[in-house]
């Protein structure tokens, strides 16, 4: 009898044991899941982010192109009053007397 107590204890130390075992992996898993989690989410942020710069950046390079077009076309407008007062000029000395 004292036998079959004995076996009976060590059989229930080694279920204790393993029960402990169980929840330390378990907790130890909890930890880890959670820092996944939170370095998902962490991901997730900065890929929102970086959406958003993008989305800025390609409006800036829309506005720069704009103003790229805008300057073009001022310069072949300058361009064409220059050159209308040259004529402007060469048709006035051609008109004085002597």
């Amino acid at each position: 009898r004292d036998q079959l107590c004995a076996s009976q204890a060590k059989k229930e130390a080694q279920r204790t044991a393993g029960d402990q075992k169980r929840r330390s992996w378990e907790k130890l898993v909890a930890e880890h899941q959670l820092l996944v989690d939170q370095g998902e989410a962490e991901i997730e942020r900065l890929r929102h982010e970086v959406e958003e710069a993008q989305g800025r950046q390609e409006k800036v390079q829309q506005e720069r192109e704009r103003l790229e077009r805008a300057a073009r076309q001022d310069q072949a407008t300058l361009k064409q009053l220059q050159l209308r007062l040259k004529l402007r000029q060469v048709e006035a000395r051609r008109a004085r007397p002597g």
